[in-house]
C-alpha cells in the first residue's frame, strides 16, 4: 500500500484547512510517524502535494507524495533525485527541501502559503505590471539555478506558487543537471503539452534557454488570458514547430519585444533567465498599470522582431516605436524623445531579407524526430 492510500480526500478549493496544534485530538494517520496531513493543496503528474503538521516541530510543511497510480520504480528514482539536488540547493525563490522519505516516496518540502499561479489566472489576465513582478521573480530564481547547471524543465502556472513575498518555482521533479542519469524513456518527450519548447518536442538538445522559453508562454497567457498552444495531445505540442506564438502588438511597449525574443524558435536567440530577468524588473519599475484585455490572438497584429529587440538598450528600457499605436505617435512627445535618444545611441540594425507582419511559418505536413505517447505529455 502506497501512503497516499492512507491520506484523506482533498478538500473543497477555496476552504481552507483548520490550523491544529500538536496538543489537538484527531484521527489523521501520521505519514513517517512524523506529519499529519491537513489538506490537499495541487495535484500533478505524478504526486499530490499536501498541507501537513509537522507534529514534531509544530510547523506546517509541504508533503509531495507519489499517486498510488504513479508510484513506479521511475518515478521513485525522479523524487530521489529530485531530493539529491533540492538538498544542495539554497536559492530564493525555490521551496526548500526539509525531509525524505525512503526510496523516497514522499518529500517534506518548506510550504509556501498562497496558490499557485494557475489557480491564479483561472479569474483572467493580471495587469501588465503584476506580470513583470511575477515574471521576474521567476526569472531570477531560474537565473541562479541555472547558474548551478539545472534546468527545470516544466516551467508553468501550476509549478510557480504566489506566495507573500515573492513568487517560488517548484517541481524539479523532472529536471536534469550535469551528472545526472537521465530518466526519459527513448522517444519519450517529458514535460507539459502547452509550455514545451520547440526542441523538447523534437527531441533536440535541450539547455537552460527552453525554461526562458516556457516562462514566455507563462507570462503571455497571464498578459492575455490565453495560451499560446491550447490542447494535450501531439497535434499541441508539434503547432510550436509549425508557427510562433501570436503576440499582440497592444501589449504596452515593451512586452511584444520581450516575448518575441524568450519564444524564438532557436534557443540561442532567447535572452538568458538573467538578461529577461532584468529587463523584467525594469517593466515592473515603469509603473505600467494598463490590463492587458483577453483578445483573439487569431486577429491580434503581430510583428516579426528579429531586429526590433536589437534596439532595447542596455539600461533594459524597451522604446520600441513599432510597439505604439498611431495615438501614442501622436500624443506621447515624452516616449517619442525617448525613442530618437535610443535611435541616436544604437542605431536599427535591420537583417537584410526579413519581412514585417505575420511571422513566417513553416509548411505543415513535415516530419518531426520522434515520436511520442500522449500519456507521457502531461495537461
Amino acid at each position: 500500500m502506497s501512503v497516499i492510500d492512507l491520506l484523506p480526500a482533498a478538500r473543497p478549493e477555496g476552504t481552507k484547512p483548520s490550523r491544529l496544534s500538536v496538543e489537538q485530538p484527531v484521527h489523521m494517520p501520521l505519514v513517517a510517524g512524523r506529519y499529519r496531513v491537513l489538506g490537499a493543496l495541487g495535484t500533478g503528474g505524478t504526486a499530490v502535494v499536501h498541507r501537513a503538521l509537522d507534529v514534531h516541530l509544530g510547523r506546517e510543511v509541504a508533503l509531495k507524495v507519489l499517486r498510488s497510480d504513479a508510484d513506479t520504480e521511475i518515478n521513485r528514482e525522479r523524487l530521489a533525485d529530485e531530493a539529491r539536488l533540492l538538498a544542495h540547493v539554497s536559492i530564493p525563490g525555490v521551496p526548500r527541501l526539509l525531509d525524505a522519505g525512503d526510496r523516497p516516496s514522499h518529500l517534506v518540502m518548506e510550504l509556501v502559503d498562497g496558490p499557485d499561479l494557475a489557480r491564479v489566472l483561472a479569474t483572467g489576465p493580471l495587469t501588465p505590471h503584476r506580470v513583470a513582478q511575477i515574471g521576474a521573480d521567476v526569472a531570477t530564481a531560474l537565473s541562479s539555478v541555472h547558474a548551478l547547471g539545472v534546468v527545470h524543465r516544466d516551467v508553468k502556472p501550476g509549478n510557480l506558487l504566489v506566495g507573500a513575498d515573492r513568487v517560488h518555482l517548484a517541481d524539479f521533479g523532472i529536471a536534469q543537471w550535469s551528472g545526472r542519469r537521465t530518466r526519459d524513456l527513448p522517444g519519450h518527450t517529458v514535460g507539459t503539452v502547452a509550455f514545451l519548447a520547440p526542441e523538447q518536442v523534437s527531441q533536440e538538445e535541450v539547455t537552460d534557454r527552453a525554461d526562458v522559453y516556457a516562462l514566455g508562454l507563462v507570462l503571455l497567457e497571464a498578459l492575455t488570458g490565453r495560451r499560446a498552444y491550447p490542447g494535450k495531445d501531439d497535434d499541441a505540442a508539434y503547432a510550436r514547430l509549425d508557427r510562433s506564438p501570436l503576440i499582440p502588438t497592444s501589449l504596452p511597449a515593451g512586452w511584444s519585444a520581450l516575448l518575441h525574443r524568450m519564444t524564438r524558435r532557436e534557443p540561442t536567440q532567447r535572452p538568458s533567465a538573467a538578461e529577461a530577468a532584468a529587463i523584467l524588473r525594469d517593466l515592473a519599475s515603469s509603473g505600467l498599470r494598463q490590463v492587458a484585455s483577453p483578445v483573439s490572438l487569431l486577429s491580434a497584429p503581430v510583428v516579426d522582431v528579429d531586429d526590433l529587440a536589437q534596439r532595447a538598450d542596455e539600461t533594459g528600457l524597451l522604446a520600441l516605436d513599432l510597439m505604439l499605436d498611431s495615438g501614442d505617435r501622436a500624443t506621447d512627445a515624452e516616449r517619442l524623445a525617448q525613442i530618437d535618444a535610443v535611435r541616436r545611441a544604437r542605431p536599427a540594425r535591420r537583417r537584410a531579407g526579413r519581412s514585417w507582419g505575420v511571422p513566417a511559418v513553416v509548411p505543415t505536413g513535415r516530419r518531426y524526430a520522434g515520436r511520442h505517447r500522449r500519456d507521457d505529455l502531461a495537461g
